[in-house]
């Protein structure tokens, strides 16, 4: 059974996360260590990565036979140790740059909207 568009949404975003490396023009490897809906607590001698999240979506007709539909994900930051704060907001902008690449994911949205990232060090995105 093929995948629904959410998982492709999903699976394309991962992928786009996960080449946040500084050999591709980043600040961080953040890319090297990226999960899905990871809940379990990050090491110690963890490296510093990613957690992406879809949390919810919207749906609104738009006209006769149209929909709008908003997917809402989440990249969390995550660092432990020294320097965490500085690596976490040089993270966070890697993320905003991978974003930028290509808002629509290779066609399977029509845009991405970032927003700022709240005080959990999350970066929410609308992908529709």
């Amino acid at each position: 059974m093929a995948d629904t568009k959410r998982q492709q949404i999903v699976d394309a975003v991962k992928a786009r996360l996960q080449t946040i490396l500084t050999a591709g023009g980043y600040r961080t490897d953040a890319g090297g260590n990226v999960s899905e809906w990871r809940a379990s607590d990050w090491g110690q001698n963890e490296d510093p990565g990613l957690i992406l999240r879809d949390e919810d979506w919207d749906s609104s007709a738009i006209g006769p036979g149209y929909q709008d539909h908003d997917l809402h994900l989440s990249v969390e930051c995550v660092a432990v140790g020294t320097g965490t704060a500085a690596t976490v907001r040089q993270m966070a902008a890697d993320v905003l740059q991978a974003a930028a690449v290509d808002d629509t994911f290779g066609g399977l949205a029509i845009q991405t909207v970032p927003s700022p990232p709240g005080a959990d060090g999350r970066h929410q995105f609308a992908v529709g």
